[in-house]
């Protein structure tokens, strides 16, 4: 139990940093890698994927959060809930995991 929750913690913690930005001054824009377009589908060869959480159905994403969802790594654009990175508009693909 003890291994489970040092675990469930390291995760959180791995999470909580990956979402923290440098700056001060709030923007909506997206990652130089990324951008919008009719598909939201931008990928990139290859990206690494350590210490990115999974997807976690019923969670709440805020623009700019990463999750690895069937072994590609997306972002969100928009706050969702409920929304699988595959299949809308909410994510946007970086790229294969390596």
């Amino acid at each position: 139990m003890r291994t489970k929750l040092l675990y469930f913690l390291s995760l959180s913690f791995t999470y909580c940093l990956l979402n923290v930005t440098a700056s001060t001054k709030a923007t909506n824009e997206l990652p130089p890698t990324i951008t919008k377009s009719k598909t939201n589908m931008v990928v990139k060869p290859f990206v690494s994927c350590l210490g990115i959480p999974p997807f976690a159905y019923g969670a709440y994403y805020y623009p700019g959060a990463r999750v690895v969802y069937v072994g590609n790594l997306y972002i969100a654009t928009q706050q969702n809930q409920f929304q699988f990175p595959a299949a809308g508009q909410y994510w946007a693909r970086i790229g294969p995991c390596n």
